[in-house]
Parts: C-alpha cells; sequence; structure tokens
C-alpha cells in the first residue's frame, strides 16, 4: 500500500501525464472480451450523446480532458522570453534536465496556474455556473477558481497583487463563454515544459459545448514581454463525465514532496557504480 500511495505521489507531484505508457502500467489490463464489450459502451454512449439534447449555454458538470495536448504553434520568443525559458528546467518535454536539476515549480508544491492547470493533467474539473460567476473546482489540490459574469472589469495590468489564477471575467458572444484573466503569478509556468509569461500576460479562453458530452477550449496567450505575436494553443477537448466523483483526494504537500526528493531525486542522481 506504501507503494501504490508513493507512485502516486509521483504522478502528483511530476504531473508527468504526458508519459501515457506509464500511466496504463499502473492500470489492469482488461481481457479481449471486457475490452470489446467496454468498446461497444463507448461507443454506443458516444453515439448516443450527439442526439441527446442539451442547452449550449450550459456549462455545468464534471468535464475531464486528454493528456497534456503538446503545442507546435509558439510564437518566437523576445530576449526576455529566452532568458526566463532558458532559466526554466523541466523535468519532461524536448529540453528535459534530470530530476535533481530540475526547478518546476510544482516540485515544491506550488500551484500550477493558469494555463497549466486546464492542460496538463488529466483529472476532472467541476464548473458550477451561478447568476454572477463560473467557478470551476479543480480535482488536484483542491483548488478552485472564480470567473466573474456580473459585467466588471479586469484590474489594469501590471496588477499590485498577482494571484497564481489572476483575476478572471466571462461573458457570453452566441454559443460561446469568453473568459479573460491577467495578474497571473509569474512564478508558474505556462505548461510542464517551461514556457514561461510575465507579469502583463493575458490569457483568453473560449469554452464552446459542441454536444451533450462535447466541450471544445481554445486559448489564446498574449505577453508581448515574452513573445512577439500572440500564442494560440492547441485546441482542447473536454468530455462530460458525471460518473466521476470529486470525493477522493490528491493535494502536493511540503512533506510529499520531501519524501519525493528522498525515495526518486536523490538516488537518481548518484551514479550508477555507486548505488
Amino acid at each position: 500500500m506504501r507503494h501504490r500511495g508513493l507512485l502516486r505521489g509521483i504522478i502528483v507531484l511530476a504531473a508527468a501525464l504526458a508519459l501515457p505508457s506509464f500511466a496504463l502500467a499502473q492500470a489492469p489490463q482488461p481481457s479481449a472480451t471486457n475490452a470489446a464489450s467496454a468498446k461497444a459502451s463507448v461507443q454506443t454512449s458516444t453515439q448516443g450523446s450527439k442526439d441527446q439534447p442539451f442547452d449550449p449555454h450550459d456549462l455545468n458538470g464534471v468535464w475531464q480532458t486528454r493528456l497534456e495536448n503538446s503545442n507546435t504553434g509558439i510564437p518566437p520568443m523576445t530576449p526576455e522570453g529566452q532568458a526566463a525559458f532558458k532559466a526554466h528546467k523541466p523535468g519532461i518535454g524536448p529540453h528535459a534536465v534530470p530530476l535533481a536539476e530540475g526547478n518546476d515549480p510544482i516540485w515544491k508544491c506550488d500551484p500550477q496556474g493558469l494555463p497549466r492547470s486546464l492542460i496538463n493533467i488529466v483529472r476532472p474539473i467541476q464548473f458550477v455556473q451561478t447568476k454572477n460567476q463560473m467557478i470551476q473546482l479543480f480535482f488536484f489540490n483542491e483548488m478552485w477558481r472564480i470567473i466573474a459574469t456580473d459585467g466588471r472589469k479586469l484590474p489594469q495590468a501590471p496588477v499590485d497583487i498577482p494571484r497564481w489564477n489572476g483575476y478572471s471575467v466571462g461573458h457570453w458572444e452566441g454559443d460561446t463563454f469568453i473568459v479573460e484573466t491577467n495578474g497571473l503569478d509569474e512564478r508558474s509556468w505556462l505548461d510542464a515544459y517551461g514556457d514561461p509569461h510575465s507579469d502583463i500576460t493575458t490569457l483568453e479562453e473560449r469554452y464552446h459545448r459542441v454536444d451533450h458530452d462535447t466541450m471544445e477550449l481554445t486559448m489564446t496567450i498574449t505577453d508581448p514581454k515574452m513573445y512577439t505575436r500572440p500564442w494560440v494553443m492547441n485546441k482542447e477537448i473536454f468530455k462530460l463525465k458525471p460518473e466521476l466523483a470529486l470525493d477522493q483526494q490528491e493535494i502536493c504537500t511540503p512533506s510529499e514532496s520531501e519524501n519525493y526528493i528522498k525515495t526518486i531525486v536523490i538516488p537518481e542522481a548518484i551514479p550508477p557504480g555507486k548505488k
């Protein structure tokens, strides 16, 4: 049980679900009969969802996205952006370094910030709509985000007090829910690969529910300090997952981080002949 808990802690701390083979290795493999039955069930459910009635202005429910969608349209960085990027040492991706040399903020249990919380981990997010707010409840680290929909304006950038999830306002344009965010804490990364942002970053999210079970998210990063032009990130696809309960707990704590460093990071840094 302790070993299983450690593996789970590794997944939480590393946010390494960009490695699907690792995740699959933790799950029992279904028999051919069960796999065929599950496939048929998924096909039936997917086909049926297209015919189910839905309100495109209703985003309530538990939604789950896929593994991190690596981006291909990253614009050129400014000299300041290149310097910040070189200072970041991620644990995954084309610029990955050994764990012992990494400085990903999540190793210290810092919040992921935005947009990383939306794209990095395959864990559910619950949307709760009220008259004047859209609330996102993140399963990982039990964090919440409030998007004001009462017509208020964003604070002028750069803000006096930045926040991990920044300041967000939202409104509807037709069937698309548009969110504008600024005031993001510079300590967070945009993604697991170490792409940076500054104190004047603005994030635009466009949510569009295309059928009963499917919601698309398109995001644009605008940060003239770090990038030479706006960055339109690859489209994310969310699926409605009402069967996923948010009653379990996955919280990154300093004690878990310390244990991870002692049991994984430090042993990995020791040369093979000296282990």
